[in-house]
């Protein structure tokens, strides 16, 4: 069995800002009571309102790349404010949980689940809510949505090493075996020498 200081080896290069993922689209409606010139202006209001929520959620960005992950959460929060139906800002909220000293798991999940309400294709999602569980030592829930992740993006290496790394965990050793071997062959096709490395790493371990 592999030392618990090992699992999720590769979380350290996986954990990114979610800048890059897209929002659900935001659906404006017209109520009856409204004039045409009133529904214009409902929607230039609407449009600034989600102009401030980016706005809001490009400065969390930052401060979650420098690690001020209280002054990110702030930022991300004022911009679901703005904008509650913001996915990405609820994903990368519950990143600043995560990664915040005391971890607090519970709460990044709940930010996680309702982003993936919102928006049930962000694939990054299900991985940080997968680390999340696997955290927890909710080991079945990680696995599934690791599972879920490689659903909406087959090329991504980490959510292959973390569920193998979980399944080890599970004493699933041939599956575990299968997803840290192809994590070792979609780095090493993407270039990432480093991460490539730790997953022989880990396979040798696993084949001492």
């Amino acid at each position: 069995m592999l030392n618990k200081k090992f699992l999720y080896l590769a979380t350290a290069i996986t954990l990114m800002v979610l800048a890059g993922c897209s929002s659900s689209s935001l659906q404006r409606s017209r109520t009856n009571e409204d004039s045409p010139k009133a529904a214009q202006e409902n929607l230039t209001d609407q449009s600034q309102q989600q102009k401030k929520a980016k706005e809001q959620f490009q400065l969390g960005d930052k401060q979650l790349q420098q690690g001020n992950y209280q002054a990110a959460r702030e930022h991300y929060t004022q911009a679901l404010n703005l904008d509650p139906k913001l996915a990405k800002a609820y994903g990368a909220r519950g990143v600043t949980y995560a990664r915040q000293q005391e971890q607090a798991y519970e709460k990044a999940l709940k930010d996680y689940d309702r982003a993936i309400a919102l928006d049930p294709n962000l694939s990054r999602i299900y991985y940080n809510r997968g680390l999340a569980h696997a955290n927890l030592e909710n080991y079945q829930g990680a696995i599934d949505d690791f599972s879920k992740t490689l659903q909406r993006n087959p090329k991504f290496a980490e959510a292959y090493a973390n569920r193998g790394i979980t399944r080890v965990q599970m004493e699933d050793y041939n599956k575990a075996m299968q997803d840290l071997q192809k994590a070792a062959d979609i780095f090493k096709e993407q270039g990432n020498t480093e991460a490539y490395q730790q997953m022989r790493i880990a396979i040798k371990y696993m084949n001492p």
